[in-house]
Parts: structure tokens; sequence; C-alpha cells
């Protein structure tokens, strides 16, 4: 267990557009650990202080991994405690639970309450709740996702629904009501959804890969 001082100021992150905090505290977190297999997001911060930042505003997170080197910040929805057979020793990797983080970090954030499926800001110095849709609900016992997450749970890169390039699919019951981009097939890009009425329940795409038709998405529930 390593322990971390925080005091730095959190200035122009795009990734959140977040407003400038100055805290301090310690933070304790596992030095070459990674949790597998629960992440939600991955973004890439400039420091683990940052990655510690998002997780705090996001109750989706319980705990998040951050690689030393790349700036990779990737938020779970579970942690090493909770499933401790995921947690892996990886060079380069630390990993913290969001129970770990200083909540004083959050600014006025810190005892403000969102959805999981939302993010709290400080927008003009009030906490604000903002929708950043990471997590999917269930509508008629089926996946409804407005997020942006684009790779399948292997690592595939999705191909865009209006694009039968690598994979045709015309003719698989499409249902744009689960295409929750302004019932729009082009607004969803190539992002993971439940489009097909031919009893797929689950987030899914087709993918760029021509040897690899489709595959599910790694998307937690709300």
């Amino acid at each position: 267990m390593w322990v971390l001082s925080l005091g730095v100021l959190f200035c122009g992150v795009p990734v959140a557009e977040l407003s400038c905090f100055g805290v301090s505290g310690n933070m304790g977190y596992l030095s070459s650990q990674r949790l597998t297999d629960y992440t939600y997001i991955n973004d890439t911060t400039a420091t683990v202080d940052v990655c510690a930042l998002l997780c705090v505003v996001e109750p989706l997170c319980k705990s998040f991994n951050y690689h030393v080197l790349s700036g990779a910040c990737e938020r779970n929805t579970e942690t090493g405690v909770t499933k401790p057979t995921n947690l892996q020793s990886v060079a380069n990797w630390v990993n913290t639970e969001s129970v770990q983080i200083p909540k004083s970090l959050a600014g006025v954030c810190e005892n403000h309450m969102c959805q999981p499926d939302e993010q709290c800001r400080p927008l003009g110095g009030v906490a604000t709740c903002i929708k950043v849709n990471r997590c999917y609900t269930l509508v008629d016992g089926r996946a409804r996702y407005a997020g942006t997450r684009s790779t399948t749970s292997m690592g595939y890169t999705c191909q865009r629904w209006d694009d039968h390039t690598t994979h045709s699919h015309v003719g698989n019951g499409d249902d744009s009501a689960f295409f929750p981009d302004d019932d729009s097939v082009e607004a969803a890009a190539n992002y993971c959804r439940s489009p097909t009425s031919d009893g797929v329940k689950d987030l899914w795409c087709y993918t760029t890969d021509p040897h690899k038709r489709w595959e599910a998405c790694d998307v937690p529930q709300c």
C-alpha cells in the first residue's frame, strides 16, 4: 500500500470540464495492481489526482485503475474487495477504491447526490448533476443506452450502423426506438446499441473486423 499526498490545483480538465480545485489530504492506493473486467469508462488524464477526482464525482465509480506511464484512467463498477479474483498484478498500474479517496476532493460536489448515469460538476461554483450516459437502463427487458461506447468487450472497434461495407445488415429488423439518438441510425454512429427486434436484448455492435461480424459490449447497468 502506497500513500499519495494530494495538494494540487485541478484546472482545465477537458475530459470533464471541471473547475479548479485546491485540495489536500492523503489517498491510499495499491501499486502494481489493476482490476479487470469492470471498467465502464477509460479516459486519459494528466495525473492520478485527476483520475481520483473523476471517480469521486461519479456515483457509478467504485474504484479506479491508473497507468502511471500513459495516464490511462479506468473507472470501475466494482472493487478488489467485491471482486478480488479480478485484481491482477500488473506493472505500472495503481488501483484505488473510491472510499479511499478524500471526499473533500470533490469540492462543492462532496455531498451532492447524483444518479448512476450522471456526474457531478461544479458549474459556476454550484454542484450540478450532468448526464454522461455511461450505463444502460432496461426498457421492456431490453438495454437502452445513449452513451458513446464504441468498442466491444474484447476490444473490437464498432462499425457504424449506417455502414454496410464490412458487414451488411440490411433487413435485420432494426428497431429505431432503440437508437436513442433522435431516432436516427446516422446519429447512432458506431456506438454500442440494442437495435434489433430479433430477440437480442443486450448491447452490441457489428465490428470493423471482417472476421468478427458482431460482439457484445461491456457496458454496466444503471
